[in-house]
């Protein structure tokens, strides 16, 4: 058992508790629990915070997660659980997972979640990308494989969502995601390739296929990115400028994250920032080594690991029109260069979890909102995690 301590804008100052019991064999169970004090959240310091909104956090927050092998039933396979009501979101999470080895992985589950009303929005970085009131539930199927011709941290993802039983939406979608990773004397290559192919006639906007990154339901695995707080407010949304924040999956084009995107179809103007279907090429060409940084060497030193490097980003996103017929938009790309520091270890702290901070400056976007704007120009944004 070990104490904890989480943060948020909305709830503020998070304190909390972490117990797990585990075994050889990799059974175990923990429950995490945060008492939400409102010390320090935005309604104590915001003069202008609405009336509507105070008072409205949940009272507590607590995760409770568990896995059990079934190997005398089916070999390698163990049964896993997880259960939350976590920043406004109350989900589920049920399935097996067959673990041959590390680089060979499958998995079924059931994955269901709600957030009850509009004040539990409240919590996130992108307000307005999530649904109320509703289930979402569906049934994923995913394999795994990281062959090594595919380089260190390379691999490929095939997946399959589909509704589930007693969901409020009609969503299925079929995608491929194949990353690789190549490093030579002077120089790195780091590649990601995805594609998605998916339908329905009502598209939960958490679960969308997002052009600038991943969407909001996934961003719910990361307590950084599940609510605003460590990242500001003023990061997040939807608009007409390029926001500093970026969470990375979908198509990942890094430079458009946070605008609001739009084309006209059948005399419409029509949301062309996130859709169903797409595919993308994004690429990144690490070259430390040739500027003088010599990454091995830090290493060794300081136990941090810098990156540096040019990124190009090219996708091209499809939506079912006013028809149902699936329809593209153009397709957009971005450029600019970047660098990431992942850092090993941090003085005494036990069980210290290496995490990566990245900057990135889109110095290129294809396509932008205001007219005023320049597709050649200088943005930034930082985030917590390489962006594939």
């Amino acid at each position: 058992m070990r104490p904890l301590l989480w943060y948020n804008s909305y709830d503020g100052l998070k304190p909390g508790i972490r117990a797990k019991m585990s075994d050889k064999e990799g059974n175990f169970i923990e429950v995490k629990t945060w008492l939400n004090t409102r010390v320090l959240s935005k309604q104590s310091y915001q003069s202008d915070f609405p009336e509507i909104l105070k008072n409205k956090q949940d009272l507590f927050s607590f995760q409770i997660e568990g896995q059990s092998s079934i190997a005398s039933i089916i070999p390698e396979t163990s049964v896993q659980a997880k259960i939350g009501w976590i920043d406004g979101l109350y989900f589920g999470k049920w399935g097996i997972e067959r673990k041959s080895s590390e680089t060979d992985i499958m998995r079924i589950y059931i994955h269901s979640m709600k957030r009850l009303e509009l004040s539990d929005n409240e919590y996130l970085i992108n307000k307005n990308q999530w649904s109320t009131g509703k289930w979402n539930n569906m049934i994923h199927l995913e394999f795994i494989q990281k062959p090594a011709f595919l380089g260190e941290e390379g691999g490929i993802k095939l997946g399959i969502g589909s509704n589930s039983l007693f969901t409020d939406f009609d969503y299925n979608f079929a995608n491929a995601e194949i990353k690789s990773n190549f490093a030579f004397s002077d120089w790195g290559l780091r590649s990601r390739f995805f594609v998605q192919f998916g339908s329905g006639t009502s598209i939960a906007p958490e679960s969308s296929l997002y052009l600038s990154g991943g969407n909001p339901s996934q961003m719910m695995d990361s307590p950084v990115y599940r609510s605003a707080g460590i990242i500001p407010d003023a990061w997040g949304g939807f608009g007409q400028a390029v926001q500093h924040a970026h969470f990375g999956g979908g198509l990942n084009l890094r430079g458009f994250s946070g605008l609001a995107l739009s084309e006209i179809q059948n005399g419409q103007a029509v949301e062309a920032y996130r859709g169903t279907s797409g595919l993308s090429l994004n690429l990144e060409f690490e070259f430390q080594d040739l500027v003088g940084i010599k990454k091995e060497q830090l290493k060794r030193r300081t136990g941090l690991e810098l990156s540096t490097y040019s990124f190009l980003d090219f996708g091209i996103l499809g939506a079912p029109s006013t028809t149902s017929k699936l329809r593209f938009f153009q397709a957009k790309m971005d450029w600019g260069l970047g660098a990431a520091l992942k850092i090993n270890s941090l003085g005494g702290f036990y069980n210290f979890q290496a995490f990566t901070i990245r900057a990135d400056f889109p110095l290129f976007i294809s396509e932008t909102v205001q007219e005023n704007d320049q597709a050649f120009a200088f943005r930034w944004m930082l985030a917590i995690g390489r962006a594939f």
